[in-house]
């Protein structure tokens, strides 16, 4: 069983995390998309 956390070094909150029994580039690739959606979001919000 494997851990992948997303972690903002400046506050020490866990963005977001996700088990897999493997460690598959496909798992982190997708935990990743989660943890960056609302970043995504709130940068195009602001720029319109």
């Amino acid at each position: 069983m494997y851990l992948y956390a997303i972690m903002d070094w400046y506050s020490r909150f866990i963005v977001d995390w996700q088990l897999d029994q493997s460690l598959e580039i496909g798992f982190v690739l997708e935990t990743m998309k989660r943890a960056l959606a609302p970043v995504y979001e709130l940068a195009l919000i602001e720029s319109l």
